[in-house]
């Protein structure tokens, strides 16, 4: 089967520019500067930088889609989007239902990427949010972008993960639905 393109789903069908309500992850490698720093003074940066791409090239093989086990499907919109910089990685998983399934999907792909970096001896916190994104191969944009690093840089004090505001109303209001329909 020749590999096919999926669709952003942060574009119109007329390949526009749209802000969607999504799940959204901001990631970021705890201490990174402080790293850069003294391997810059200890005249090691290259080393900084070798150790940093392998974890990263490793770590990516979890976050990349292929397009052809989508296409299989039928499917050709991408269920997510991607936005890798420096020491971060912003993550838009765009709402289609009730956000459920994409936040099961989240889940599993943050740890991955956490246990990957990890190996490497980089440790990884982040904040996780629903709200409106764009995202495309340059830009990501949107008050979930912000709201996600809000949760990472002021929520998040240890290497791990957390839960912003809103999306803890939309894990809540889940949980409160399953509690009602078992009973």
């Amino acid at each position: 089967m020749a590999s096919v393109s999926l669709t952003s789903p942060y574009k119109t069908k007329s390949g526009k520019p749209w802000l969607r309500n999504s799940w959204v992850v901001y990631l970021d490698i705890l201490g990174f500067s402080a790293q850069v720093k003294s391997a810059t003074e200890a005249g090691t940066p290259n080393e900084l930088l070798l150790e940093l791409t392998t974890a990263l090239e490793e770590a990516k093989v979890d976050l990349v889609v292929d397009p052809d086990d989508y296409a299989r499907y039928g499917i050709l919109e991408a269920p997510y989007a991607v936005k890798m910089f420096t020491d971060n990685v912003v993550l838009g998983f765009p709402i289609r239902d009730d956000g459920e399934g994409e936040f099961g999907r989240m889940i599993y792909i943050v740890g991955l990427w956490q246990y990957s970096l990890l190996k490497h001896g980089f440790f990884v916190r982040g904040g996780m949010t629903v709200g409106p994104i764009y995202m495309d191969d340059d830009v990501a944009f949107g008050k979930g972008l912000l709201d996600a690093y809000e949760a990472e840089s002021t929520l998040a004090r240890d290497p791990k993960v957390v839960l912003a505001p809103s999306a803890m109303d939309l894990v809540h209001h889940h949980l409160a639905y399953y509690a009602n329909v078992s009973e």
